[in-house]
């Protein structure tokens, strides 16, 4: 038991005393599972090693794909490696560099989270919030579902707010929306019209429901809504209108031929 109660946490180790009291077979069947588990992750870490060798080549010669594949190996370690984090990262950057979309997404939206991978947290100087916001909005050029990022805009809208430019999210917001097609009319609609939502929710929902063109959605919101407050509905979504339009100007949106 003492070889249990060293890698179980003290109540586990308790519990399982309790349990097989009297049994030898429940503690060498502990152990056995202990050993299977680490093998397991022996062999894990083995393959990922092999997987990052296989890419170092093209990686090496300038390949951005490969550069992305090698990144998101590094960072699937165990993120007791500082080495492996900065050299990810700096494959990131050599693939955003070329162009990459989804490389472009991967470092801006660990630069704008501070988190990479499962297990790395960030230290402090790398950290560099206003650079993965724009590094995100850049990548939304490439696409509204990039590999491990997922729609840029409604992650680069995430960011601008936890940052506090509450203006310039909502317009990233709105563009995930529009262009991806990330929200249904239906559940805008909801939105728009729910007395349960928070009015600046459902003032936002309203003139994003009005930009779909979705004539149906429309006419069902017109009706739920008083002729002074569809009227100011169409105010804020031409304002919006607007600011997407001047958004556009620095950041262009993925082509329609990418779009869902």
């Amino acid at each position: 038991m003492t070889f249990l109660r060293s890698r179980l946490p003290r109540a586990g180790a308790l519990l399982l005393a309790l349990a097989c009291v009297g049994s030898t077979g429940c503690i060498t069947a502990s152990i056995v599972s202990n050993v299977q588990y680490r093998n397991s992750l022996r062999e894990m870490e083995a393959a990922r090693q092999r997987r990052i060798a296989a890419l170092e080549p093209a990686a090496a010669a300038g390949d951005a794909k490969a550069r992305l594949a090698l990144a998101d190996e590094l960072l699937a370690g165990s993120g007791q490696d500082p080495a492996e984090l900065r050299r990810a990262l700096a494959l990131l950057e050599q693939a955003a560099a070329q162009d990459n979309g989804p490389a472009m997404g991967r470092l801006g939206s660990i630069l704008a989270e501070g988190r990479a991978g499962t297990y790395f947290t960030l230290p402090q100087g790398l950290r560099d919030r206003e650079r993965g916001i724009v590094l995100l909005q850049r990548a939304f050029a490439h696409g509204c579902d990039l590999p491990g990022v997922g729609n840029p805009a409604g992650r680069a809208g995430l960011a601008l707010g936890r940052a506090g430019r509450s203006e310039e999210a909502r317009i990233w917001h709105a563009r995930g929306i529009l262009a991806c097609s990330t929200s249904s009319p239906g559940y805008l609609l909801w939105e728009a019209t729910g007395s349960h939502i928070e009015p600046v929710r459902r003032a936002e929902a309203q003139a994003i429901l009005l930009l779909t063109r979705d004539t149906d959605a429309i006419a069902k919101a017109r009706a739920a809504m008083s002729a002074e407050d569809f009227a100011a509905a169409e105010r804020h979504a031409t304002e919006l209108q607007r600011q997407i339009a001047a958004s556009e100007q620095d950041y262009p949106g993925p082509q329609r031929k990418e779009q869902p």
